[in-house]
This record gives C-alpha cells, sequence and structure tokens, in this order.
C-alpha cells in the first residue's frame, strides 16, 4: 500500500484514503 490515509471521522468509522500510480480512490473503512 503507497500513499494511505486515515482520517478517524466517527466512532467505529475510518475514511482511507489510497492513492497508487492509478487516479486516487477513495475508500471507506467501517471498524468494528
Amino acid at each position: 500500500m503507497h500513499g494511505i490515509l486515515s482520517i478517524p471521522l466517527q466512532e467505529g468509522d475510518t475514511i482511507g484514503i489510497v492513492a497508487p500510480s492509478s487516479p486516487l480512490q477513495k475508500k471507506i473503512l467501517k471498524k468494528g
């Protein structure tokens, strides 16, 4: 994984922004 940003939004909710060689991809990861 290259260039991954984890921003805690809410309790149990984390927004992971993956930026590979391809265009930026937005992935929503749920914790819990």
